[in-house]
């Protein structure tokens, strides 16, 4: 039996969304809520809590579609939070998504959230002036389109990042990303494949240039790419 949260397109869950963000619209330039934050967790709760990505009991769902429930509820976060994220992220409407009690339902979304949003856009949002190219991407990670990483735990060292061994190669026309054994595969929640968005990665990599070790700056990456593709450094060394 297919999931009913499956059943239903994306145009159903657009119908909803839009009703949510005409509450946060009429929030917003009401005159009689001055000083007080536009998108308050306080006024969305209500209504977001109705989505049905939210009132599936994800815990009788086979694992696959517990990853792709969890990724449903994240787009819908993004979609409905879309206006009061910035690029930036450092508006204090920015943090008014985590504080939304729906959060607490589901920790896999929460988490998906956290490291697409504070990891994946925080380190590229830093060089966004320096990196032009790169906003596009972003504005498609805010708007949910796609979803992103930042892969710097291992499995053989975890937060060491002295230790790391992953490498990235300068090479005439980009990088070569290696993993060079199975100790130095990338691990961080937000891995699994189970999702209908494309991913993308910072990557912590240490760079290496003419044979030398140059340290570890972040690199990006599209999943699903050939390691000789897509790899940009977007960040300077640590």
């Amino acid at each position: 039996m297919v999931p009913s949260y499956q059943k239903e397109t994306p145009c159903a869950d657009a119908v909803r969304l839009t009703n949510l963000q005409k509450l946060c619209d009429n929030t917003r330039n009401c005159p009689h809520l001055t000083g007080v934050v536009a998108c308050s967790p306080l006024l969305r709760c209500t209504p977001f809590h109705r989505h049905p990505g939210f009132r599936t009991r994800a815990e009788f769902l086979p694992y696959q579609d517990r990853v792709r429930l969890a990724y449903r509820k994240a787009d819908a976060s993004l979609k409905t939070w879309s206006q009061c994220i910035s690029i930036r992220m450092i508006l204090p409407r920015s943090w008014d998504m985590y504080r939304d009690p729906i959060l607490a339902i589901d920790g896999s979304c929460a988490i998906i959230l956290a490291c697409h949003l504070n990891l994946f856009l925080g380190t590229i949002s830093m060089v966004r002036k320096e990196r032009p190219d790169l906003v596009p991407m972003m504005l498609q990670a805010l708007n949910g389109d796609i979803f992103g990483n930042y892969l710097m735990t291992e499995i053989g060292h975890g937060l060491d990042a002295y230790r790391m061994e992953t490498t990235a190669t300068k090479v005439e026309d980009g990088f070569i990303l290696n993993t060079p054994n199975a100790a130095a595969a990338k691990f961080m929640p937000p891995t699994t494949p189970y999702t209908t968005r494309p991913k993308f990665a910072v990557v912590l990599a240490r760079l290496i240039v003419g044979g030398e070790d140059r340290g570890i700056p972040s690199m990006g990456r599209a999943r699903g790419f050939p390691r000789r593709s897509f790899l940009r450094v977007v960040k300077a060394p640590l």
